[in-house]
């Protein structure tokens, strides 16, 4: 691990050559001109200082990123779980207003349709109700 962010602090603290950037329209970018193009100064204003300022920082934020990471999972792992009771009354109370519509409009049964004998041949013919449209 320490070793990534050395050579990542060396490789940024080294003098960037400046190169050309040219705009070929909405979003798109090129090293070389394009039709229609338009060069771009990619020049960065900040000082060394700056710079290193930044990459320090940027590295001690990942690191409390990576200790903050650590800390949870050791938390997960020494975390009990919740007994059954604990977990229902953590859920949110049933519908009465749902169950009390139900109770009062029972589901209507279907009156029991004539079943037709299987075919001689031991082949099973599934019937369907006829359609409720009305014929143009």
């Amino acid at each position: 691990m320490k070793l990534p962010t050395l050579l990542l602090l060396a490789c940024l603290t080294l003098p960037a050559t400046a190169q050309t950037v040219w705009r070929c329209g909405a979003g798109a970018y090129a090293d070389r001109p394009c039709a229609d193009g338009r060069e771009i100064d990619v020049a960065d204003p900040r000082s060394d200082e700056q710079r290193r300022h930044a990459t320090l920082v940027a590295l001690r934020g990942q690191r409390l990123a990576e200790d903050l990471r650590a800390e949870r999972l050791a938390r997960h792992a020494q975390a009990v779980p919740l007994p059954a009771a604990a977990t229902a009354a953590l859920r949110p109370p049933p519908d009465r207003a749902a169950k009390s519509a139900r109770a009062k409009h029972p589901p209507k049964h279907r009156a029991a349709s004539k079943r037709r004998p299987d075919a001689d041949d031991g082949t099973w013919r599934a019937a369907a109700p006829g359609s409720r449209r009305t014929k143009d």
